[in-house]
């Protein structure tokens, strides 16, 4: 948003005084955003155009990113690094509170948390990660510094911000039943809309379950769509044709298919 950026930026493009919607216009042509997001108000109702950490203590927030080294995070002193669900660098940082947040958001992915859980469990990840427990220390946080850090993280697309919970369930059920948009999407593309409305590329076998998630099939039923349809071909040696062979292989598929589909976010019973 324009609100959060240095006036400096606006001043260089002259001295004629800007009201926030030309500040906001100004910024789109800065960026070459060809598509704003805004939110519609009605007159009657009050509302602030400077965004507020105080206001983002009351909402649902889910990370964009994730370690991008697995196992324990690196010393206190340490630059930690995150990337996004393409694997490339989203953000590098050493900054204790907000690689506890992250590392906090990224364990409870798909779900979002509230902040208020979220401070808590930032709290207890400071503590035992890097010992830091008193008010006082340097490193220490206060809820006010870490809605400031998790505003920051918003504008720059490292979090999402939710009113409420979608409704996804990361449980397999004996019948899964996938998102109807997702499995509609998967019969033309890899790539299919989740819950979290957040774009997920599938791989062949995961879009071939996907399309017959229809709260029908249960795991017997789905093994035997699958029979005759996929060829099994190890790393070395020709493909596998025996059904007493294939089916415990592609049982076991399918039940990582299904965890993968989960934690995606894109089922719902």
């Amino acid at each position: 948003m324009a609100a959060t950026q240095p006036p400096e930026l606006f001043q260089a493009f002259g001295d004629s005084p800007l009201d926030w919607l030309g500040r906001e216009q100004l910024y789109d042509f800065i960026k070459g955003r060809a598509f704003r997001h805004s939110v519609l108000c009605r007159a009657d109702v009050p509302c602030s155009r400077t965004p507020s950490a105080r206001a983002l203590m009351s909402l649902r927030i889910t990370s964009l990113v994730r370690p991008a080294a697995a196992g324990p995070a690196p010393s206190l002193d340490q630059r930690e690094d995150f990337q996004n669900d393409r694997g490339t660098l989203a953000l590098a940082t050493n900054e204790p509170v907000l690689r506890a947040a992250l590392r906090v958001l990224a364990e409870a992915w798909p779900w979002s948390l509230a902040f208020e859980t979220l401070w808590g469990r930032t709290q207890q990840r400071l503590a035992s990660s890097w010992g830091i427990v008193a008010p006082g220390y340097p490193y220490a946080a206060s809820p006010d510094q870490l809605a400031e850090a998790m505003l920051d993280a918003f504008a720059h697309h490292i979090v999402e911000l939710h009113v409420h919970e979608p409704g996804f369930t990361t449980a397999i059920s004996e019948f899964p039943r996938a998102s109807p948009v997702a499995r509609r999407q998967s019969a033309a593309a890899p790539r299919v809309t989740n819950l979290r409305h957040r774009m997920v590329s599938l791989n062949a076998f995961d879009q071939l379950v996907l399309r017959h998630l229809d709260g029908r099939h249960d795991r017997r039923a789905l093994l035997a769509a699958f029979q005759g349809g996929i060829r099994i071909v190890p790393s070395q040696g020709r493909p596998i044709t025996d059904p007493a062979e294939v089916e415990p292989i592609l049982a076991r598929q399918l039940e990582e298919s299904l965890r993968r589909l989960a934690g995606g976010a894109l089922l719902v019973g």
